[in-house]
């Protein structure tokens, strides 16, 4: 992470780095950009890092360099918005500017998508609450006043910016001019709202618990707006080893594993119907893949990469078809990602399953899983 993963002017991570078919070795230059999404994964490790919880964590980082980096990387996105104050404390996808900052992508001027800022909003949250003890204000003063400025900004912004009345928040909000302050911009958005039961639901749950300016039938009915989607659906798996297994479950959108994204950032699972509802998720995708034979798990993700190299396909309908409300067409597309819902259920099983990924032929990873 500290060479390959991070942008060493702005501490910011890089989106992905294509690796090479032949070596598995880094290829070329690493995609010059990141995302709230990226960003949010990396400084819920650098949290876990100071709350001293993960020995995985803290081998990865020391406390001095974790406090560093979130020191470069909160003045980033200080300096962000002020230069673009209409994104309003949100973010777009973001690149380089080879001046040591960072500015909206392109094809993200004027524009900002609320599910991922949804996933930063809780890391943010979480590290600012960790930087307020004592030993780390001692270490690095104010520090964790600038990443509380982080969340509170999103908060207070929450509803100008992403709402569109009725409890439906925008998926993606057009921005008047990106330059503007928020009292002085238009906010409007396309068709589609943040109304799904998955990992967009982050989002929802910091609007409902920390927007000041949403009444109570606002806030309720943000949850009505869910209930769509929020289906059960059963799904039959035969096996030789364990016969014909029913298991009921939540649909997916794709069932791709990254829809799990809220279980690893909340404590969704302290409730009961939660944790049975998670659990049975995991068991459908890895029991799935055994009874087909497929040689690891699904979640949304870049495709493999061409001869010429010349791009890198992006697969979002990556997961498990019956049990899904959308067409998953790249079912052949494995990704190591994939088993860290299964980790969090079951850490054996899902490293069982990250090391049979892992240790795939190369043979086997270039043809279709069904031939073997």
């Amino acid at each position: 992470m500290r060479t390959i993963g991070l942008d060493q002017a702005t501490s910011m991570t890089y989106d992905g780095h294509r690796l090479s078919i032949e070596t598995g070795l880094p290829l070329g230059k690493p995609h010059m950009f990141s995302a709230p999404s990226k960003e949010s994964l990396h400084v819920a490790i650098l949290a876990r890092v100071l709350d001293k919880s993960s020995a995985i964590a803290s081998a990865t980082y020391s406390i001095a360099e974790a406090l560093d980096i979130l020191e470069k990387k909160v003045t980033s996105m200080e300096r962000f918005n002020s230069k673009y104050p209409g994104f309003g404390g949100f973010f777009p996808w973001v690149s380089y500017d080879g001046a040591g900052g960072i500015q909206p992508a392109s094809g993200w001027q004027n524009h900002v998508p609320s599910l991922d800022n949804g996933e930063l909003f809780w890391s943010a949250f979480a590290v600012a609450h960790i930087l307020d003890q004592a030993e780390y204000q001692a270490l690095k003063p104010r520090l964790n006043r600038r990443w509380h400025g982080v969340w509170e900004r999103m908060a207070v912004n929450a509803r100008r910016v992403f709402y569109a009345g009725h409890g439906n928040f925008r998926t993606v909000t057009n921005i008047q001019n990106q330059s503007w302050p928020v009292a002085n911009n238009t906010y409007t958005g396309a068709n589609g709202f943040l109304n799904d039961p998955y990992e967009g639901e982050l989002f929802t749950d910091f609007v409902y618990l920390f927007s000041t300016d949403l009444n109570a039938t606002e806030k309720e009915q943000i949850w009505i707006n869910k209930r769509a989607m929020l289906q059960a659906v059963n799904l039959t798996v035969h096996s030789n080893a364990t016969g014909t297994t029913n298991l009921t479950v939540q649909r997916g959108f794709w069932f791709s594993a990254h829809e799990q994204w809220k279980y690893l950032m909340l404590p969704y699972r302290h409730s009961k119907t939660n944790e049975r509802v998670f659990m049975n998720g995991e068991r459908a995708r890895s029991w799935y893949a055994a009874a087909v034979s497929a040689p690891g798990l699904w979640a949304s993700v870049n495709g493999p990469i061409p001869n010429d190299n010349s791009s890198f396909p992006y697969y979002s309908d990556c997961g498990v078809p019956p049990i899904a409300f959308q067409n998953v067409t790249h079912d052949s597309v494995i990704t190591p990602y994939g088993a860290f819902p299964l980790l969090l259920a079951s850490p054996a099983h899902g490293v069982a399953w990250l090391h049979h990924m892992l240790r795939i032929r190369k043979a086997e990873l270039l043809g279709d899983y069904r031939e073997f």
